[in-house]
């Protein structure tokens, strides 16, 4: 009934093939693949060593910078404070952006190329050099520029202000000599453009001092040789009047001037920057500072200013005309503080609109235009009031006026010089105070070891890799291979499993066991593995089927040829012959083998017994176990299946059953021809022979499909020749202290258990776990 049951689901094979793997068969399928897993791992080892140690040492070197938000100068008068919040992300993105553009990389590659002429001969220099291995001459600027950007890693600190360059070289003194020209190449960079307009405003008074001194050496010649030509002493009252008022105005207009102009080239300076990034702001700062109360404004602090300024040098006219010249400061101060109330208002409205990082160049170019707009305002009015004197000048004597004029120039030159002298010292004290926003905090040092190739790391990747090539093998060959390669194997698919016969050991060629003993386990190693397993396998078998009659005639065969049923069966019977009467029948009347395995001559046999030639007492023969009778083959027939579906072969069989307790027949395969289908309904039950790693899983099951449609007498199937250290490892200590005291073991190539006819003796192997 057991075996009906399992033969219903022959029929989705296929679907239960592919069921779950557990943890053991992976375990397994490494056990049965070692050969090939480990010559994939010695290969990955190799390869990776060899890969490893052949490359070039590299050397890194990481120097770090600390960045902050740009400051003003502590000298500088500014509008409005500064009051921007912590350091943007986005503004940190920009400079590492910038310290990998090819500006910055082209100046690290002139301060390196410096560097290499200078130390030439005593470091070694690799990534410099046209030629390393002869390193005379250098590479050029662009070779080097283009080199850093692969040499070099610029990255930001994770939620720090800290920006690192690494850079790598065969030469670890190369390494921390490029790191660290980088990082000073771009704090120049850094403090260079954060006093761009600072150095701009010095370099414009610079030219204005020497322009101006020039002009009052040519004033001060002049009127040296008008006074030794026209012997004129002094001037009178008026004219000393006229021309200190027009000295002090005409100072204050070059002065006035001369701030116009400086801020009109910062503003454009911050105008362009302004609009790379945002070409509207400016349009949009520019409407509304503007706006014509703005300019109300700044044209009345403009004039009273003015009024203040020339009032305190003393001219007596402009002292009468302001009679409220006490109350110009207060007032001044009241409209300043008007005027900052409505510009903070228009700043605080822009910079709502601005995005972060733009802010302090917003802010620069707003305070630089109301400085603009305001020197525009006073250089116009102070034009006005130097027309006027101008006019009471022209009105003196023709002799006066030309000493007059001299005069004024004389002084008015004299002032500016000294008044830009004093701009040009407080310009230079601006640009110097500077401070800069990048401050190196840890140079790059020379490294003691290197830091790639990581050897290790290549290694035991290479192992990973050939472990995983490997097992992938093993993968791919065990779904290729549909081949029973483990008792799990069967028992998977539902197929009835009555035991498994380990693997035999091959003895030497001057071993003690002829030819055909080393076919019968029991014969001369009766407490080795595969005998205890073929005593196993026959408890099973007397068990197997008990009602209506216990079992008393069991056909052997298989599924193909050389699956060993003939050792099944020889092996079988003795081990049934311990302890019952047995008779062992050699029916494949095709190839028979059986007459070998016990060193008996074929004939005569059954064949002859059924032609009628001999008798039955001829063909009954005594085997070196007492209780077995074999009975060979005899003369092959022409028609060896008519001969087994006769009536012969059926009284034949019922004569044996009363004089033996088991009858074991050994039969041809099954999936060749048919004396086994035959065969099969004369007996009580049925084992097929399957050959581990050799018998095809598709085929047995259609084996097994065919004698369940025949009759009911399968009863399962014996896995031949199963090499359990291979598949169960772990358990094979355990045998060896069981079985451990045989002697005589040698260890020698295995033999399949099959139907093959190789010389030598064989012995058995040690099992791992029981049968």
């Amino acid at each position: 009934m057991e075996s009906q049951s399992s033969g219903k689901n022959f029929n989705s094979v296929d679907a239960n093939i592919k069921s779950s793997h557990s943890i053991r068969f992976y375990f397994n399928l490494i056990l049965r693949n070692k050969v090939p897993i480990l010559l994939s791992l010695a290969v990955g080892f190799i390869v990776s060593y060899f890969y490893a140690y052949s490359q070039v040492d590299i050397y890194a070197s990481a120097s770090s910078m600390r960045l902050t938000k740009p400051k003003e100068n502590v000298l500088e008068n500014k509008l409005f404070a500064d009051f921007e919040g912590e350091l943007p992300e986005r503004y940190i993105n920009n400079e590492v952006e910038i310290l990998r553009s090819f500006a910055i990389r082209e100046i690290t590659a002139k301060s390196l190329l410096d560097s290499f002429k200078v130390l030439s001969g005593k470091v070694r220099f690799s990534l410099l050099c046209q030629n390393p291995e002869n390193c005379t001459e250098p590479k050029s600027v662009n070779q080097i520029a283009s080199l850093l950007q692969s040499v070099t890693e610029i990255s930001q600190k994770r939620g720090l202000d800290i920006v690192s360059i690494k850079a790598e070289s065969p030469s670890p003194v190369e390494a921390a000599l490029i790191s660290n020209c980088y990082a000073e190449s771009y704090t120049d960079y850094s403090l260079k453009f954060n006093r761009g307009h600072l150095t701009l405003n010095r370099e414009f008074l610079e030219k204005q001092v020497q322009e101006k001194y020039n002009s009052l050496l040519q004033t001060e010649d002049k009127m040296t040789h008008f006074l030794r030509t026209e012997n004129v002493v002094e001037l009178g009252t008026q004219a000393h009047t006229i021309i200190n008022a027009l000295s002090d105005i005409e100072t204050e207009y070059n002065r006035s001037s001369m701030e116009f102009q400086s801020t009109s080239k910062a503003l454009e300076n911050y105008k362009s920057e302004l609009e790379r990034v945002d070409p509207k702001a400016t349009q949009y700062f520019e409407s509304r500072i503007t706006d014509p109360y703005l300019g109300e404004l700044q044209g009345e602090i403009a004039k009273l200013e003015i009024q203040r300024d020339l009032a305190k040098t003393g001219n007596e006219d402009l002292i009468k005309e302001s009679k409220y010249l006490k109350d110009l400061d207060k007032k001044i101060g009241e409209l300043k503080r008007n005027l900052n109330e409505k510009l903070q208002i228009l700043k605080d409205g822009a910079s709502s609109k601005t995005p972060e990082d733009l802010r302090g160049l917003s802010n620069q170019y707003f305070e630089t235009k109301i400085h603009y707009e305001q020197n525009k305002i006073k250089e116009n009015l102070l034009k006005n009031y130097l027309a006027k004197y101008q006019e009471r000048f022209n009105k003196l004597p023709a002799q006066t006026i030309e000493y007059a004029n001299l005069e004024r120039e004389r002084r008015s030159n004299e002032k500016v010089y000294l008044m830009l002298l004093e701009k040009y010292q407080e310009a230079l004290i601006n640009e110097e105070s500077q401070p800069n926003n990048v401050k190196i905090i840890d140079y790059g040092k020379v490294p003691r070891s290197p830091a790639k190739p990581n050897r290790f790391l290549i290694i035991t990747i290479g192992l990973l890799i050939g472990l995983g090539l490997g097992y992938g093998f093993a993968l791919l060959r065990n779904i290729l291979d549909v081949t029973v390669k483990s008792p799990e194997d069967l028992e998977n698919i539902g197929i009835s499993l009555i035991g498994w016969v380990p693997t035999f050991m091959r003895e030497s060629k001057s071993g003690r066991h002829s030819h055909s003993e080393q076919e019968l386990i029991l014969a001369y190693n009766s407490d080795s593995a595969p005998a205890e397993s073929f005593r196993t396998l026959r408890t099973r078998l007397q068990f197997s089927k008990l009602e209506p009659e216990p079992i008393k005639t069991i056909l052997i065969t298989s599924s193909i040829p050389r699956e060993g049923k003939t050792i099944i069966s020889s092996n079988l019977a003795a081990s049934f012959s311990l302890s019952a009467k047995v008779l062992l029948l050699d029916c494949d009347f095709r190839k028979p083998r059986l007459h070998n395995v016990f060193n008996m001559k074929r004939y005569p046999g059954l064949c002859d017994n059924l032609f009628g030639t001999v008798t039955l007492e001829e063909t009954i023969r005594q085997t070196q176990f007492p209780n077995l009778d074999l009975i060979t083959c005899g003369t092959i027939p022409t028609n060896p299946a008519e001969l087994i579906a006769s009536k012969h072969m059926q009284i034949f069989l019922n004569q044996m059953k009363p004089k033996y307790d088991y009858i074991i027949i050994d039969s041809p395969p099954l999936a060749t021809v048919t004396d086994a289908e035959l065969l099969s309904s004369y007996v009580d039950g049925t084992v097929v022979v399957s050959l581990a790693n050799k018998t095809r899983l598709d085929l047995l099951v259609n084996t097994i499909d065919t004698l369940n449609k025949i009759n009911d007498t399968f009863i399962g199937v014996v896995l031949n020749n199963f090499d359990y250290q291979a598949t169960y490892g772990s358990y094979y200590k355990y045998y060896y202290y069981y079985y451990g005291s045989e002697k005589g073991k040698e260890k020698t190539p295995a033999s399949t258990n099959g139907n093959s006819s190789g010389n030598g003796n064989l012995k058995t192997k040690p099992a791992t776990k029981p049968s």
